[in-house]
Formats: structure tokens, C-alpha cells, sequence
């Protein structure tokens, strides 16, 4: 939208463009475990990246596919891995971003690309 001469950008553009985080570079989604032999139904796949200076940890989002459905969802961790356990997915795939604590409030880097693999 242009008014009086500039344009306005999105407040979470400036939030996530500003803060000096920049994205992860993830090594791709890859099988880690075959859950079965814990007893457990299901297999365990994960990713890892590179750190990111400044960040206190990373949210992971998640994106599953299951008999056409597709389900996304995210979880927080402090370390450069993150492993999933799931039984049901055909495919699966990761994306992850770093935040930092300003205050109380997570202010959130941009988001690496995706990363899928396919579940065998």
C-alpha cells in the first residue's frame, strides 16, 4: 500500500528483517531410527544446521503429509539438531528459524527453506 509517498511494509517483515538473525542452513531431513526395535511403532527422522550467532534457541516447524493430509505444526529447541518421532507420515518435511529474547518476547530470524524427505 503507497500513502503519502512511501510504502508501507508489514510489521513482522521489519520484526524479522532487523534483528540481526539470519536464516539456518540445514544439512536436509534424513532417517535417524527405526523405533521397533525400542519396542516402540514408528521411526525417527531429524535434521541438523548450522548455529546462528545472537539466537537463544530455534523453533522447527514441521510439515507431514498422511493419507493426503497435511498436517504442520512446530516445537522449540536449544541445540542445532531436532529429531521427530512419528508413525503414520509418507513424507515429511522440516524448516527452522532462530530467535532471541528481547525482554520476555521471542523476536523470530527468517525461516531456512524447507526440506522434505520421503518416509520409507
Amino acid at each position: 500500500m503507497v500513502k503519502n509517498g512511501f510504502t508501507a511494509k508489514p510489521a513482522i517483515a521489519l520484526t524479522v528483517s532487523n534483528n540481526g538473525l539470519k536464516a539456518p542452513v540445514q544439512t536436509g531431513v534424513r532417517f535417524w531410527k527405526n523405533l521397533s526395535a525400542t519396542g516402540a511403532n514408528g521411526v525417527t527422522y531429524g535434521t541438523t544446521w548450522n548455529k546462528i550467532r545472537g539466537a537463544h534457541g530455534y523453533q522447527v516447524q514441521i510439515r507431514g503429509y498422511e493419507y493426503g493430509n497435511v498436517l504442520t505444526y512446530s516445537k522449540f529447541t536449544k541445540q542445532t539438531k531436532f529429531g521427530e518421532s512419528f508413525s503414520s507420515f509418507d513424507k515429511i518435511g522440516m524448516r527452522i528459524r532462530a530467535y532471541k529474547l528481547v525482554g520476555k518476547k521471542k523476536v523470530y530470524g527468517p525461516f531456512s527453506k524447507w526440506s522434505f524427505s520421503k518416509v520409507y
